[in-house]
């Protein structure tokens, strides 16, 4: 009896001082220090389908690339803990609605989630680097794309638009091979974005799945949603476990990025289509590559694409390298819970550019040293 009532009082010290843990951090850490579902409030709940954060009906069907955004579409985004609207323009670009002059410079920025913006509109590298260089970019990027979507995204936006932009910035992301490998990699389903990998009977049924599990969540869910969203305590052990189970498994760093294979050769294919459809019309095209958040301690990490990138004559300006070889750190870049782009990081990616443009002028985006297929 004597070493249970032990047992049970070390355990209620135990569970009192995480308590206290917990709240003190719930209440006093500052907003940015944010674990996966950590203080989210109800309504910033992930959605069930492929665990993307968009609102339903924001993405429609596309026949050709199997999604885009819905031209003119209006909502609001739920990202960690605030809110931002998310409206489109009428051109299915999550940008302000714009008369472009036709006599007037103009950039187009292609990219993925980097590029449409995990932050509110004006906290976007794109619009912090309007600010700084005085031209209009149009932000068309995209959630969830590579360079076979944003080329064929491109042509079209462009058609509509009835001008030609000045120059391309094409923003290179590390899940750019996948997404090419597997295009059209998502689909939309019932208004929700998801992933395109089983039969439209499969697709529907997950997809009702999940909204049901949203809708209708079970104790356990309920249970587990709570301790995420209350509990740091909680948080930083499942992190320790996870790091644990890695070395456990003998999990090797990811210190370069596989760029070869065949999802690799239409990634390469796409980029030389865009490049060469884009410079054969006057227009110079630049392919940046962002410093990845979660590689920045390998500088060498994209040494494989700038090796493609430089063979074909594609002007490219590898940020990763930069970063990495300036000791910044996750920090400086991404969000706490999240590798996308923080306000600071959208800065530091515009001030970069800025600087680079500044330095090169009009041989920015150069199209000169591009070897055309034949």
């Amino acid at each position: 009896m004597r070493l249970l009532k032990i047992v049970a009082i070390n355990l209620g010290l135990t569970l009192a001082i995480l308590l206290a843990f917990d709240a003190a951090a719930y209440f006093l850490l500052p907003n940015d220090w944010n674990f996966n579902g950590y203080r989210l409030t109800d309504a910033a709940l992930r959605t069930p389908v492929a665990g993307l954060l968009y609102p339903p009906g924001y993405f429609e069907p596309n026949s050709t690339r199997g999604f885009d955004i819905r031209p003119a579409v209006s909502g609001v985004a739920a990202m960690n803990n605030y809110f931002f609207p998310i409206e489109a323009n009428e051109f299915g670009c999550r940008d302000r609605k714009i008369s472009f002059e036709a006599g007037k410079p103009l950039i187009y920025a292609a990219g993925d989630s980097q590029t449409w913006g995990i932050v509110p509109i004006d906290e976007r590298w794109t619009n912090l680097l309007e600010k700084k260089i005085s031209v209009p970019i149009l932000n068309c990027g995209v959630p969830g794309t590579a360079q076979t979507h944003q080329h064929q995204k491109y042509r079209e936006v462009i058609s509509k638009l009835e001008r030609k932009p000045n120059l391309v910035i094409v923003t290179y992301i590390s899940n750019d091979v996948f997404e090419d490998g597997h295009f059209p990699a998502y689909t939309v389903v019932d208004g929700f974005l998801t992933m395109n990998d089983a039969s439209p009977q499969e697709l529907e049924r997950r997809v009702e799945a999940g909204i049901e599990r949203l809708n209708h969540p079970s104790l356990y869910d309920r249970i587990k949603g709570s301790v995420k969203r209350y509990s740091l305590s909680s948080q930083i052990a499942i992190a320790f476990w996870k790091r644990a189970h890695d070395a456990y498994r003998g999990q090797q760093p990811d210190t370069v990025y596989d760029y070869t294979g065949t999802a690799a050769d239409k990634n390469q294919q796409a980029i030389k289509q865009f490049a060469e459809d884009v410079c054969s019309a006057g227009i110079r095209f630049a392919v940046l590559i962002p410093p990845d958040s979660t590689h920045l301690k390998y500088p060498e990490y994209f040494a494989d694409l700038d090796r493609f990138l430089s063979a074909n004559g594609i002007f490219s300006v590898d940020f990763h390298r930069a970063a990495s070889e300036q000791g910044l750190r996750y920090s400086d870049f991404s969000q706490f819970n999240d590798p996308h782009f923080s306000e600071l990081g959208n800065k530091r990616y515009a001030d970069d550019i800025d600087a680079i443009m500044k330095k090169d002028g009009d041989g920015f985006g150069s199209c000169k040293g591009l070897q055309r297929s034949h």
